[in-house]
């Protein structure tokens, strides 16, 4: 074509002046608006062609389609040979219509001026499509792209202008991409492109249907993803997470617009696989099947095809980057397999069909990381014929047997994914079909059926994956899953899984660390009295006051510290209600572990539950023995799980016979809790009554609370022992009693006598206590004490060797500095004279004189006792022979505790002189006379002790004294009245010394006792009585006020006690 004649500027007016002809057809005029575009460019009359350029721009009316496009034309026609001045133009343009809209905004919405803007983007991209490659890269961005982004940031954005940037864009990358035949040029601008792009793709709701704004979005995103610089990959994730919950979620597509729904997601899916090939590695795959699952699980049918198929393109991309890689394993297959092994019984035929695709290609994938000779050791089938069974999915039918699908796709597992599988199982749960979530489950049991064994480092987080479900989970079938799930996992793992449930966080921990000064709403009225026990005398309350106020004093410690009182309403322990809802500290609702119990029962039920009992045991026995406090908030929860674990389990045992022979584990470790939480209480305890084994009976309404290890300790043998001996242990309240300092050592032989007529005390519950009696703690040795010291009387056959080498023991603790720990070992050696009376006789001189150095132990009256308590049981079961001058000793010993101030101390003392009595022959007889005649007197006047047990054991006495008694009518008086009161029996004696005076007798020792003397005194008045002041001189002793017997004087001939009697007789006693 000729350039530079007046003929090219004419062509070019008589082109406009056609297209200014309203007749012409579309066709016609984008014929006439490309002519003219390449005139132009042939044009060398630069003010011509600007002229024309702006004309066209300025005044051609845009809203037509047609017009639209012509106008780009022209100008992109016109930039191929005058580029700049293109460039030019559409600046001046840009300015303009910019000035326009700022002073004519009312027309802002006028239709016209809002094609203008549209027009002008396109019209940007198609100049960037015809300029020169060489010119191009050096102002693509500045010129062209800035003022696409200005032109859409000034817009009123609506869809023609988001279609108008979305093609303006795609076409200036086109470009570019094929300018930089180096792919050296850098797009300094393409985050903020990406950008908008994004606010566009979250601008619609995803409840709304897809459009072609995104369809072009999607292609562009993928365009830009070939560019410079590249993103990092957490800017690319967060471009897939938005396109993904775009064109997944949204809700199904009509019929018209069912083929642009199959584009997008067809473009969702190049993108995804572009973006992929881009980054290149196992971790950016990771992070888009992350993405991924997410829809995967979804509770919508369409949301899971549609994920599906993005997924069978990513795989197939992945598949081929992974044969290029030395990578062995796919680091997303236990996520996958969790994901698309229930969707093959997914209800939708299409969703089958895509799960079976995707599974085969990931079953590929796993393949070729396998060389054959590694297939052949662990025995993995070729996966073609796994494929093979996977083509009746592909094919839209329904699964046949999905379990041999899935023992063959476990085959394929590498180790470490264990976690990732079950997540996305659990992920499966949470749907709402059954018929997914059921699937889920047996793909779950199937997994750990086949791989158990090989997940050892991962059990504790699968543990933990199971017990958030479990929390979870409402359906009852899927429950019962995840409890088979936990026992066959415990199959193959029974430590760690054990050890991992302890662990586990449980819902109402939080509860349980509160604060604890108030006490909660609506608490047990029994609490109350705990807040007025802090300073009182703990010796002068009842057993039942003590019980309570030890339960309220736990419950009312410092803040921080776990009360267990509050624990056990926590965790359900308290009254057997597991699951109840109470209120807590502050009002909130307090939720028991039901799940945890349930978990707990589950495996208690199954074979394995001797085992985890076992373990339990020993893990309770190696917790920290430390006092609890207010910093060892976590190890007293761990404790109390581990108690809550020990008492379901033992309830759930299929026989009891399972927690007998486990008895040896559970007994002492429990046991030795009890005895570490008395602390040093146990050590100095309140005097206890040490006759006999009887504990205390009350008859009122109020209930004692036992501690948490006795309640653990009460489940276990209740398991053990038949009804009767439960309700003996009840009748005599064992289990609150053994929680209290006072009554823990006769609570400990009650339960031991029990378990020993039970037939329950066996060799290796006798040798686990063996090593108790040498324990640095005191405690241990002391409960260890009362438990051989209940066993010696009765030893069983299978253990009685063991016990022989005790007797030596004792007598070396009776020198041990704690008093409990003396007082246990005397009644330890009074036992063994029943049980072992060859090894008690064989060192009866080394007892008896260890017993006697005791009973003069003035700063712990109850080793005195017991120590006479043991003396009497030797001198009873075995002859004074040989005893020399400890008999004497003893004797004279004993006669200064008759009227102690301590009634086990009086009931100790009138029980040994009664086994003197009994052991006094031949040459001790003319001594033994002459004791008695020295303690007739409170023989007598102890008849009506105010304790019943002490009147009954002088009464006792008196009768085996009475061949002793001078003269010899009142020894008949006293025989005669065998089987009668004990007032009765003073009584007569009263009235035969009023009518039968005998000069010789006396009723009281010689002289007066020596005060302070082995630090017993003579009390002023009797025990009984109240004192009138501290300082009031020794006087004679006397009955208390309102007494029928009469006072007797310390020491008075028979004279002038006729005359005393005579003054104060009173008629006869009923």
């Amino acid at each position: 074509m000729l350039v530079d004649q007046p003929w090219v500027v004419c062509l070019s007016r008589e082109l406009s002046q056609q297209l200014s002809n309203p007749s012409s057809s579309a066709e016609d005029k984008n014929f006439l608006y490309q002519a003219l575009g390449t005139v132009l460019a042939s044009c060398r009359q630069l003010t011509h062609v600007q002229g024309q350029l702006l004309k066209y721009l300025k005044e051609t009316d845009a809203t037509s389609p047609c017009d639209r496009q012509g106008i780009a034309s022209v100008v992109s026609y016109a930039a191929e040979r005058h580029f700049y001045l293109a460039l030019d133009a559409m600046r001046k343009f840009t300015q303009w219509l910019i000035a326009f809209d700022r002073r004519r905004k009312a027309q802002k919405g006028h239709q016209r001026a809002q094609a203008a803007w549209a027009a002008a983007m396109l019209t940007y991209g198609k100049v960037a499509l015809h300029a020169p490659k060489s010119e191009l890269l050096a102002c693509v961005e500045e010129d062209i792209l800035a003022n696409i982004l200005e032109l859409f940031h000034a817009c009123r954005k609506e869809l023609q202008h988001k279609l108008a940037l979305l093609n303006g864009i795609k076409e200036v990358t086109c470009a570019i991409q094929a300018a930089d035949t180096k792919h050296s040029f850098r797009l300094c601008k393409k985050p903020e492109v990406l950008e908008i792009l994004l606010d566009l793709m979250e601008e619609d709701a995803c409840d709304t249907p897809v459009s072609q704004v995104h369809l072009k979005m999607l292609q562009l995103l993928e365009q830009l993803s070939t560019l410079k610089p590249c993103m990092d990959w957490e800017n690319r994730c967060s471009q897939v997470a938005v396109c993904c919950w775009r064109v997944l979620s949204c809700p199904p597509e009509e019929t018209e617009l069912q083929s642009l729904q199959a584009s997008c997601e067809e473009a969702l899916g190049q993108l995804v696989s572009a973006l992929l090939k881009a980054e290149g590695t196992s971790s950016a795959f990771a992070d888009v099947v992350s993405i991924l699952l997410r829809h995967l699980t979804s509770t919508k049918a369409w949301e899971r095809e549609r994920a599906l198929q993005v997924c069978a393109q990513l795989l197939g991309t992945y598949e081929e980057l992974f044969k290029c890689s030395r990578e062995r394993t796919c680091s997303q297959f236990g996520s996958l397999v969790g994901v698309l092994g229930p969707l093959l019984s997914d209800s939708q035929a299409t969703s089958r069909q895509r799960a079976g695709a995707c599974l085969s290609c990931l079953l590929r994938i796993q393949a070729c990381g396998m060389t054959k000779t590694r297939r052949a050791v662990l025995q993995v089938p070729d996966c073609k014929e796994l494929c093979e069974r996977l083509k009746s999915t592909e094919d839209g039918s329904l699964c046949e047997d999905p379990a041999k699908i899935a023992k063959g796709v476990c085959q394929y597992f590498p180790q470490g994914q264990a976690r990732s599988f079950m997540d996305a199982i659990m992920k499966t749960f949470e749907c709402a079909n059954e018929e997914r979530a059921q699937a889920a489950g047996d793909w779950m049991i199937v997994f750990l059926e086949a791989c158990g064994k090989e997940i050892r480092p991962e059990v504790p987080e699968v543990v933990n994956i199971l017990w958030k479900a479990m929390y979870t989970m409402q359906q009852g079938t899927l429950r019962d899953l995840l409890f088979q799930a936990a026992r066959l996992l415990a199959g193959f793992h029974l430590q760690p899984v054990v050890d991992s449930l302890l662990q586990t966080e449980l819902p109402s921990e939080r509860y349980v660390r509160s604060p604890l000064a108030p006490l909660w709403p609506n608490s047990n009225p029994r609490l109350a009295c705990g807040r007025q026990i802090q300073g009182s005398s703990r010796s002068h309350s009842s057993p039942r006051s003590l019980g309570s106020a030890r339960s309220c004093a736990r419950a009312s410690g410092e803040a921080g510290i776990v009360c267990p009182l509050l624990a056990r309403r926590a965790f359900g322990l308290w009254g057997g209600h597991q699951g109840c809802q109470r209120t807590g500290l502050t009002g909130e609702r307090l939720v028991a572990c039901r799940d945890m119990v349930q978990l707990w029962r589950s495996l208690g039920s199954s074979d394995l539950g001797p085992q985890v009992l076992r373990h339990l045991a020993e893990r309770l026995d190696k917790a920290p023995k430390s006092r609890p406090l207010c910093n060892d908030a976590d190890q007293e929860l761990h404790r109390l799980k581990l108690l809550c674990a020990i008492s379901e389990v033992v309830s759930a045992l299929l026989t009891a016979e399972a927690v007998r022979d486990l008895l040896p584990h559970l007994l002492p470790v429990l046991l030795q809790w009890v005895s570490n939480e008395l602390g040093v209480e146990l050590l100095f305890p309140p005097l206890s009554p040490p006759r006999g084994l009887l504990l205390f009976k009350d008859t009122g309404q109020e209930e004692l609370l036992c501690g948490l290890y006795c309640d653990a300790l009460e489940q276990v043998l209740r398991r053990c022992l038949d009804e009767r001996w439960q309700q003996v242990l009840c009748r005599h309240g064992v289990w609150p009693s053994l929680d209290l300092p006072q009554w823990h050592c006769n609570s400990v032989q009650l339960l031991t006598s029990v378990l020993l007529r039970a037939r329950l005390v066996s060799r290796a519950l006798i040798q686990t206590f063996l090593p108790w009696l040498h324990s640095p703690l005191p405690n241990l040795q002391v409960t260890a004490l009362a438990f051989f010291a209940e066993l010696m009387k009765d030893p069983p056959a299978e253990g009685k060797d063991l016990l022989k080498p005790l007797v030596r023991l004792f007598l070396e603790k009776l020198q041990h500095p704690s008093c409990a720990v003396q007082h246990m070992a005397a009644r330890g050696l009074g036992s063994a004279v029943s049980g072992l009376p060859k090894k008690v006789q064989k060192h009866k001189r080394s007892i008896v004189a260890a017993l006697e150095r005791e009973m003069r132990n003035v700063d712990h009256p109850e080793v005195a006792a017991e120590s006479m308590l043991a003396l009497a049981e030797i001198l009873a079961k075995q002859t004074a022979k040989g005893l020399g001058g400890a008999f004497r000793r003893i004797a004279r010993s004993t006669r200064k505790f008759l009227d102690a101030e301590q009634e086990d101390l009086r009931f100790a003392a009138f029980s040994l002189y009664t086994a003197l009595a009994a052991g006094a022959k031949d040459n001790l007889t003319t001594f033994f006379s002459g004791e008695v005649e020295q303690i007739l007197g409170s023989l007598f006047l102890h008849l009506q002790d105010p304790s019943c047990a002490v009147s009954s054991v002088c009464r006792t006495a008196l009768y085996v004294c009475a061949p002793f008694v001078e003269p010899k009518g009142l020894q008949v008086v006293v025989k005669n009245a065998i089987g009668r009161s004990g007032a009765q029996l003073q009584s007569e004696v009263c009235s035969y010394l009023v009518s039968e005076p005998c000069p010789g007798a006396t009723l009281g020792p010689r002289g007066p006792a020596p005060s302070g003397e082995h630090g017993v005194t003579r009390p002023s008045v009797p025990p009984h009585a109240p004192r009138e002041s501290e300082g009031s001189a020794a006087r004679p002793l006397r009955p208390k006020q309102n007494s029928h017997l009469p006072a007797l004087p310390q020491e008075t001939h028979a004279p002038e006690l006729l005359k005393t009697l005579k003054r104060q007789q009173k008629p006869p006693l009923e």
